[in-house]
């Protein structure tokens, strides 16, 4: 697949900017029957990173490409693991597709193996920069959205208890069903366990809270520090805090676990409280919408530095708590984005020294 996808003819014919590479690979496809799966993949997965292009100046990709190749240069890679398979060379083709903005994700077979992953085993890491978004497909056809600022570590090949991967930052997982191999999603914090369901993850080092919501199906989420087990289904979100070691499930139907319902909540390692949750704001930035349902500017600003990989300074805190709803589903700028904040708040921005600097109207005018 990956010749597939370095092909500029390939790529041409995906996004149907040429009627030339689009002749060719239909008759192509006809005369290699055999090559089907490989290339409905690969049209699958150029599809998805076209949508999440991004134009980079040229200091940025030398700068880019400089980072990658470190980051590679830096890792132990095993003499004789079959999976280790991209040479030198390959790895300098990547680069320069990953800095046309084309592809966002790094991939690297490593030794030094997180601790959900057992010894010994070879792996994967994606690693996905702020302003970027990427999609991967397992082995067992399971599809995982990565979003900006995150890191997906997983195995070349699954156990035969678990199909175990650990996230930091945020994912949407669409699991493929295996009722005898679950699937586990593991964090810092908490293990998020299913059978075949779909949820998103945010576990990002610098919040003070994990959050998971669930879309479709059934799962649970065990604590990795207190005996304590939730059950979440469609539309329900659970948020564990970090500091306080507490989750909070936001629920239509207030769902707790059948060993629980005896006990007084509130006496619990982990309290929790019940609310609704509408996934959809939580689960958009998948399809590249950025949307914000009833946020205030402070946590809109922190979505939005990764989102377009920008530092954003917020020159007065009275703004902080002001709150927003809105859609954004057309690839807008930054600034467009802050054009329509403007609309309906006192706010003025400056752009300088590589950041975005947000001020109240009406004491930066009068200064």
């Amino acid at each position: 697949m990956e010749d597939f996808i370095l092909n500029d003819s390939f790529r041409e014919f995906v996004a149907g900017d040429n009627k030339q590479a689009v002749d060719y690979w239909m008759k192509w496809i006809e005369q290699h029957p055999e090559s089907v799966d490989e290339f409905n993949e690969a049209i699958e997965t150029v599809t998805i990173l076209l949508k999440a292009r991004v134009i980079k100046n040229k200091d940025e990709k030398e700068k880019s490409l400089n980072i990658l190749l470190h980051t590679i240069d830096s890792i132990e890679k095993p003499r004789h693991n079959p999976m280790y398979r991209i040479s030198q060379a390959g790895w300098m083709k990547i680069a320069a597709v990953l800095l046309t903005g084309l592809f966002i994700t790094v991939f690297l077979s490593v030794r030094n193996l997180h601790k959900a992953i057992a010894p010994g085993q070879a792996v994967f890491s994606v690693i996905v920069p702020e302003g970027e978004k990427s999609q991967i497909i397992l082995s067992d056809s399971t599809k995982i959205w990565i979003n900006s600022g995150s890191k997906l570590t997983y195995p070349a090949t699954f156990g035969k208890a678990t199909r175990e991967v650990y996230l930091e930052g945020e994912a949407f997982f669409d699991v493929t069903h295996n009722d005898k191999l679950p699937f586990v999603v593991t964090t810092n914090e908490i293990l998020i366990k299913v059978l075949g369901t779909s949820f998103n993850v945010k576990s990002y080092a610098d919040e003070g809270t994990v959050e998971t919501t669930v879309v479709r199906g059934k799962v649970r989420i065990d604590s990795r520090t207190h005996e304590k087990t939730v059950f979440l289904s469609p539309n329900e979100k659970a948020i564990f805090h970090k500091e306080k070691r507490e989750m909070e499930v936001t629920s239509p139907t207030a769902k707790i676990p059948m060993k629980t319902k005896e006990i007084d909540l509130k006496n619990l390692p982990m309290p929790v409280t019940i609310r609704k949750v509408n996934p959809e704001p939580i689960t958009s930035w998948k399809d590249q919408h950025l949307i914000f349902s009833d946020e205030t500017l402070e946590d809109m600003i922190v979505r939005m530095e990764r989102w377009y990989d920008v530092k954003i300074v917020l020159k007065d805190n009275n703004l902080k708590t002001q709150r927003y709803t809105g859609k954004f589903v057309h690839n807008e700028t930054i600034y467009q984005v802050l054009e329509a904040i403007e609309m309906t708040t006192p706010i003025d921005y400056e752009a300088g020294e590589g950041q975005i600097f947000i001020y109240n109207s009406k004491t930066h005018n009068s200064n």
